[in-house]
């Protein structure tokens, strides 16, 4: 039986401190690092420093603290929300109006949902409040739920083949298009230098093939090729009866140079289980994200 887990009062992810730091024996803020005390040079301040602003970046990446467009920012709260339903700390539905979902986190505004082990794995209300605030003003009025549009039933065991064709066609072209909103608006310096966004976009070649007759979940075979336009991004869904060939990456390289795109050495594709879309693996363990958001970020 599931306990109830309290929302806890509004606190900062991290104490900055004032204290007296003359005395090697003095109490260091926390999060702060004593060179002399930690065996580096004193000259080493710089790399720590640059070690700690990358493992920030990538703190903030897992707990999706970025920057997007409206198509992210839906994919965020509804994941935020499922997490709220399953760990019962605030009654509220995901298919309610935005202006229904704003009146119902409003009386726990300044409060932080535990979420994980750790402080900085928490989020605000409040950021949430500022989510349904900015989708409101882009005149959206409900959260997106794309993959029921495309005919998928929530927690359903199977789903039919042409709807599971329809939403992975859907999946990948949104998934790229999230992701270079979110690189574009958060890191617009270190774009060109990511090669997650310099690869875009990018069109998926998707084989599934069913695992057994006791475990219905089909399995994921994947390859892609850059293309020239984004209204050419997406995939191409099939069932078959057995994997596609391995290819090697001649192809995809010479895709990569002919748009002028670096050629680096990427994965030329990947074999894995069947995306879940409602919230919960296959197996039935919670993930507490939408599909797109758990791939972005």
């Amino acid at each position: 039986m599931e306990t109830r887990s309290p929302l806890l009062p509004k606190t900062r992810l991290w104490s900055t401190g004032e204290s007296d730091l003359e005395d090697d024996d003095a109490v260091l803020p926390a999060g702060a690092l004593h060179l002399g005390q930690s065996g580096y040079r004193l000259d080493s301040g710089r790399l720590v420093g640059a070690a700690r602003l990358r493992d920030t970046i990538l703190r903030l990446i897992d707990n999706q603290e970025v920057e997007g467009g409206t198509a992210w920012i839906s994919e965020r709260l509804v994941g935020r929300i499922w997490y709220l339903q399953r760990s019962h700390q605030i009654d509220v539905n995901e298919t309610d109006t935005l202006e229904a979902l704003d009146k119902a986190l409003q009386p726990h505004a300044g409060q932080w949902v535990p979420h994980g082990d750790h402080r900085p794995d928490w989020f605000s209300i409040d950021s949430m409040l500022r989510d349904i605030a900015a989708l409101r003003a882009a005149g959206i009025d409900r959260l997106d739920f794309w993959w029921t549009d495309c005919g998928w039933i929530s927690r359903a065991t199977s789903q039919a083949d042409t709807v599971i064709e329809r939403v992975l066609a859907e999946f990948y072209r949104r998934q790229q298009m999230v992701l270079s909103e979110v690189v574009e608006r958060t890191f617009p310096v270190l774009a060109k230098q990511m090669a997650c966004y310099t690869i875009l976009p990018a069109r998926w070649d998707i084989t599934l093939t069913r695992q057994s007759r006791i475990f219905q979940s089909p399995k994921i075979h994947a390859n892609w090729l850059p293309v020239a336009s984004w209204d050419d991004a997406g995939a191409d869904v099939r069932f078959a009866d057995s994997p596609p060939p391995w290819r090697g990456d001649k192809d995809l390289r010479e895709a990569l140079e002919k748009l002028g795109r670096p050629a680096n050495r990427y994965p030329i594709g990947w074999n894995g289980p069947m995306l879940s879309f409602d919230g919960y693996w296959w197996d039935g363990r919670f993930q507490s994200a939408t599909a797109v958001a758990r791939e972005v970020c």
